[in-house]
């Protein structure tokens, strides 16, 4: 496997955790897929200010930290090992509170991988301060890691909105079907909620059947030019008139990774922080990748 630094690496956060174990067997698993290294990353954060204890104890606790983080990063490897022996790993302590450890991580990286669940500063990922950190200036995709979830089988679902992050979405999601050998499922959702509160206001109400053959003809004219650079990829489109959050989590029942992109529109807006975005994330069975635009 690839040794070189200038390759960007897939990165895992590391905390201790269960959680963080299972996302370095994932990451490894991705690493394995694609040639490039595995970078396990693990951020301390040490008080500088406080009860004079702690300031007096400050190496030795910055020795302890360092000594913990080295013991988890070490087990860690192991886990990826086990699955991928023959992955290159690097192991990485920073200094500093998790999110903004990762942020800097994400700046180099392929993509970014963590538990769903964990401690320290890798706890609740999507709904606290590491995540708006790296939904706000990650600068790579953000894989979220269900425990104990080892599916191999199934497609990758992907969310189609046209929004750039959507875009985004779709060539992540076809370069890992490509890799994984499996086909891809791209999803168009829509609310005719949505499309009656628009037209609230007009005389007529609206053509739901026309506005289904719109969205078909949309989703292929979004799909056409991935599909050109991915022939060998099997293709399912799949429209819906439901929320996004039901339709993806639908099919998320047979997926072993769903991918959405960070940001949208329609129905996929605000896909980190808002409504539909937390639902895929914390009720999927597989693993959800988020792809930010450029």
């Amino acid at each position: 496997m690839v040794d070189d630094e200038s390759v960007p690496p897939v990165v895992v956060g590391v905390d201790g955790s269960a959680s963080a174990l299972r996302a370095a067997e994932w990451g490894a698993g991705a690493c394995a897929r694609h040639d490039v290294p595995l970078r396990l990353v693990h951020g301390c954060f040490v008080p500088v200010r406080g009860y004079p204890a702690i300031i007096a104890g400050g190496q030795q606790l910055r020795r302890a930290m360092d000594e913990q983080a080295r013991q988890w990063l070490c087990e860690a490897e192991s886990v990826a090992r086990a699955v991928h022996p023959g992955v290159v790993v690097r192991h990485v302590v920073r200094m500093e509170a998790g999110g903004p450890a990762l942020v800097a991580e994400s700046v180099g990286a392929r993509l970014v991988v963590l538990g769903s669940r964990g401690l320290d500063g890798f706890a609740g990922l999507l709904a606290g301060s590491t995540a708006t950190a790296l939904s706000a200036h990650g600068r790579c995709p953000v894989v979220v890691v269900r425990d104990g979830e080892r599916r191999t089988g199934g497609p990758v679902v992907v969310g189609v909105d046209g929004s750039p992050p959507s875009d985004a979405a779709v060539g992540f999601a076809f370069d890992e079907a490509a890799a994984r050998g499996v086909p891809l499922v791209a999803v168009s959702a829509w609310s005719d909620v949505f499309v009656e509160a628009s037209y609230g206001i007009a005389w007529t109400a609206p053509d739901l059947d026309g506005i289904e053959v719109d969205q078909w003809r949309l989703l292929a004219e979004r799909l056409s030019r991935w599909r050109e650079r991915h022939s060998g990829v099997p293709v399912q489109q799949v429209v819906v008139r439901d929320r996004p959050a039901v339709a993806l989590l639908g099919l998320a029942a047979v997926a072993q990774l769903v991918v959405v992109g960070d940001r949208g529109r329609g129905g996929f807006a605000g896909m980190v922080l808002g409504s539909t975005g937390q639902a895929v994330v914390q009720h999927a069975p597989c693993a959800v990748a988020v792809v930010r635009a450029g």
